[in-house]
């Protein structure tokens, strides 16, 4: 009869053990502070039947052949086509999709924008960009989106499923449908894996992700991409 509780015993010690490591990760690894939510998630007694739990960053390069996931943010470009509406990869089936993890304050995401919005222009059947802002000191106001011709999607939109983000201290519970107002920031590092700005999924007509770029894009890489997936 001793011998279950033990073993849940050191279930739970290996599961916290391993959730509090994350604490002394260097900053780059570290979790982002997390949206407020009205609801406190127990673990162990639960809120919900919840799809997915999240303890670590994803590894963007893990999503290479997968579907991409779906996302639901709203769109603040009032320059670009669906201004205000909830978009993500899953609205442009049948296109290139690049999906873009960007920063207002990182000088290589502002640079690319221009060449984003040149291609999308030149290839509005072909292409669609998405940028997607991922950093919550980011703020998109700073810019004058009149220059580009593309959804950029803001930080606050609707959770496309119910999950937990756990960390050594908490979880916090994110309702399916329901709107966080940084659910851009917790999605952009739990579910893409955002590592660094500018990161750029590369997403075929058929909704895979093929690659994945860190760092500024060029001319002569979204050329080789179009080629490529065409």
């Amino acid at each position: 009869m001793d011998s279950l509780p033990k073993r849940y015993l050191r279930r739970d010690i290996l599961r916290y053990g391993l959730a509090g490591l994350s604490v002394l990760l260097p900053p780059f690894a570290c979790s982002p502070a997390f949206p407020q939510t009205t609801e406190a998630y127990d673990p162990l007694v639960g809120v919900e039947k919840v799809i997915r739990e999240f303890h670590s960053p994803a590894n963007p390069h893990d999503l290479v052949g997968q579907k991409a996931p779906a996302l639901f943010q709203y769109n603040i470009n009032s320059h670009s086509p669906r201004q205000g509406q909830l978009l993500g990869p899953q609205d442009y089936a049948g296109k290139i999709v690049f999906l873009n993890l960007w920063a207002s304050w990182c000088g290589p995401c502002r640079s690319e924008f221009s060449t984003f919005a040149d291609f999308q222009k030149a290839y509005p059947d072909d292409l669609a960009f998405l940028a997607l802002e991922a950093d919550e000191n980011s703020d998109w106001k700073s810019l004058d989106l009149s220059r580009y011709n593309f959804p950029i999607l803001e930080k606050k939109g609707k959770a496309p499923f119910g999950f937990t983000v756990c960390t050594a201290e908490s979880c916090r519970l994110y309702r399916k449908d329901v709107e966080y107002a940084d659910l851009g920031v917790v999605l952009a590092e739990y579910l893409y894996g955002r590592q660094a700005y500018p990161t750029t999924f590369v997403i075929d007509r058929k909704q895979i992700v093929r690659e994945v770029f860190v760092g500024e894009l060029w001319e002569r890489d979204i050329e080789k991409m179009l080629g490529k997936y065409r």
